[in-house]
């Protein structure tokens, strides 16, 4: 993992190596269910909604190909 500066001065998290950030535009309301949902997950908000995407796109692939 590498240390990188988060949007708070003189703050730094630790970040995945190979992750590229992007910003979406979401309504309030479900921003803050995603981020209820993490918590109950123990995850991060970043990991939880990658795993979102993943697990959409494979089904997604799944249903491309039948």
């Amino acid at each position: 993992m590498a240390v990188a500066p988060c949007s708070q001065r003189g703050k730094f998290v630790e970040t995945e190596d190979k992750k590229q950030q992007f910003n979406v535009y979401l309504p309030p309301e479900l921003v803050r269910e995603l981020k209820h949902a993490a918590i109950d997950d123990r995850s991060s908000l970043s990991r939880y909604v990658e795993r979102i995407f993943r697990e959409f796109l494979e089904r997604r692939g799944k249903e491309q190909s039948t």
